[in-house]
């Protein structure tokens, strides 16, 4: 994390696309640069390694709120109306 603590870095931030990972390289290596001109004030730089971490994060959020999701369609689905998905699964009646 890299603060906008300068006139010239405020503006610079300005001028980024806001809440969005850029990709450019910088020779050989690839940097990463995500821009919060709100909340922090800040750009967030990163490598390779620091992209793969936050793209492993990013799937983990994104499985949580899958399953938190289906957990809460889960629990209010009556089952006894609908029966189960497989019938060898449910009562002998579907």
């Amino acid at each position: 994390m890299r603060p906008a603590d300068s006139a010239e870095r405020l503006q610079d931030l300005a001028s980024m696309p806001p809440h969005t990972i850029v990709a450019r390289r910088e020779g050989a290596k690839t940097v990463y640069t995500y821009a919060d001109p709100q909340n922090c004030r800040c750009l967030y730089v990163g490598g390779a390694k620091a992209y793969a971490e936050y793209r492993r994060l990013e799937v983990s959020e994104e499985i949580a709120r899958d399953m938190s999701a289906g957990s809460m369609n889960a629990a209010s689905t009556n089952w006894d109306v609908w029966g189960s998905w497989d019938p060898r699964w449910g009562p002998s009646a579907f």
